[in-house]
């Protein structure tokens, strides 16, 4: 015989779906991170410019990025550099000539931070150079 528990109450709260959906973002994220750490180098206020053109090749792995912040510090992809010679004796470890450079500047800094830098790169035998601006 089954005995029946009747009107009684059930005090049970069912997580299941909770926890599916909790999984399903968690993976989401996982997906994402690598993505999102890769592109989340320096940070820059970057020029709006009218005419920009889009440049998917500045989001590959290989791509090399300068950027120049705001108060004139430079980084080449996330390592801070000391100078901008410096950045040309990076330049030339890597042996950069003949690829193209990517150089993101904040609207806010100096021009005399970002012709510095160009002026290092150039130096370094890099001819390729293009800026990332905004919309």
């Amino acid at each position: 015989m089954i005995k029946s528990h009747g009107n009684k109450l059930i005090c049970r709260i069912d997580v299941t779906g909770f926890v599916s959906i909790q999984v399903a973002l968690l993976g989401m994220f996982l997906a994402l991170h690598g993505v999102i750490v890769h592109y989340a180098s320096i940070t820059v206020e970057r020029a709006k410019a009218v005419h920009a053109v889009w440049m998917p090749e500045a989001k590959q792995d290989d791509a090399a990025i300068i950027a120049v912040t705001m108060d004139g510090q430079i980084y080449f992809d996330t390592q801070r550099m000391l100078s901008a010679g410096q950045l040309r004796n990076q330049l030339q470890q890597r042996n950069w000539t003949g690829k193209r450079l990517f150089i993101k500047a904040d609207a806010r800094t100096r021009y005399r931070n970002v012709k510095e830098v160009l002026e290092q790169v150039r130096l370094a035998g890099i001819e390729k150079v293009s800026f990332l601006t905004g919309r």
